[in-house]
């Protein structure tokens, strides 16, 4: 999917951002602030605060909520500031929020947003939303969620690490603060951008890793009847209480080709300087231990999957038994079932 590049060759622009006006002084996005907007119906924020996870990086919580209280489901939004010093620092935001009031102030404090990330088709509720609400933002996301959202108006794809590297220098941010993968070549499915904010540390996943707790953690567990089904019977069937770690579904041959390339990318994180891992689902894992926890999680399931793939191609090609696929296939459709009600509740 091919968008106009701007004339100066940088991070490709779509006509809508070519055609934004002048950033009036103040708005959250540059400029004074737009009109309060409603609360986006289905999205509950539950943060009264931006939780500060280290130098120049925070969180907001929330949930999706489907209609009657049948369901919810925690989410969280990571905020990165570049350069330090507030007024007119550029913000990035991973997994955006609805750009409500309550939102666009607990922003404005920390500087002023110029980059939303979607970094994987499930996570682009609110992108175009909140990059609307900021004049001069780009919004930007992996090619298959642009592919999924035809609808929304995409000014950038992330298929390298070079394409994100090229949209923060052309934002005003320090590209030196922030690193970015790509999983496109594993699976066309799950294509995510990880980010590692180096100043604090911090790695960023958003579902390349869950970490839900089934007591005593911070993050609470799906919620309403729904939830209770999620939260009893389909995570612990697909392993959803493993820290720090992604479903079995996520191994699924169809849903991930190239093991041995997702395998790749997670051995380049690895190698990197970070003790602290934030994911969209489930607590942090704060310093110490994140590493240690990633490693154990999502790293060592991705190398167990491709360690059994080829033990199968060795005995002959002999794969998953057809009762484990047929579980493993309820198991998806359950959670993909779950996830449609909540956000055909959210984009109402």
């Amino acid at each position: 999917m091919a968008l106009p590049t701007s004339p100066r060759g940088s991070a490709p622009l779509s006509p809508r951002q070519q055609r934004r006006p002048p950033l009036p002084p103040g708005s959250p996005g540059g400029g004074s602030a737009p009109p309060p907007a409603a609360p986006a119906a289905g999205f509950k924020l539950t943060s009264t605060a931006p939780v500060a996870r280290g130098p120049d990086i925070w969180t907001l919580d929330g949930r999706l909520e489907g209609s009657w209280g049948v369901s919810s489901f925690p989410v969280r939004m990571t905020i990165v500031r570049s350069g330090g010093g507030q007024g007119d620092a550029p913000l990035l935001l991973v997994s955006s929020f609805p750009p409500d009031a309550r939102v666009l102030e607990l922003l404005r404090p920390l500087g002023q947003v110029r980059l939303v990330l979607a970094p994987n088709a499930a996570h682009c509720l609110w992108g175009a939303a909140m990059r609307d609400a900021c004049p001069g933002v780009l919004l930007a996301g992996p090619p298959n969620a642009a592919a999924r959202h035809p609808d929304i108006c995409w000014d950038a794809l992330v298929k390298t690490p070079t394409d994100f590297r090229t949209l923060l220098m052309r934002q005003g941010f320090s590209a030196a603060d922030l690193r970015a993968w790509t999983t496109c070549k594993a699976s066309p499915w799950l294509q995510e951008v990880p980010l590692l904010h180096k100043p604090s540390r911090t790695l960023i996943l958003t579902d390349l890793a869950f970490n839900f707790k089934l007591s005593g953690g911070e993050t609470p567990l799906p919620g309403g009847p729904l939830g209770f089904l999620m939260r009893t019977l389909y995570l612990p069937l697909v392993g959803g209480y493993r820290p720090c770690c992604v479903t079995k579904p996520f191994g699924l041959s169809f849903l991930l080709p190239d093991a041995d390339a997702m395998c790749t990318v997670m051995q380049e994180i690895v190698a990197t300087d970070f003790d602290q891992v934030i994911m969209a689902h489930g607590d942090v894992v704060c310093s110490p231990g994140g590493k240690a926890a990633f490693q154990q999680g999502s790293v060592a399931f991705f190398q167990e999957v491709a360690e059994r793939r080829r033990q199968q191609q060795e005995a002959g090609g002999a794969g998953p038994s057809r009762a484990t696929l047929l579980v493993a296939a309820g198991a998806v459709s359950a959670a993909a079932a779950a996830v449609a009600v909540l956000r055909w509740r959210a984009s109402r």
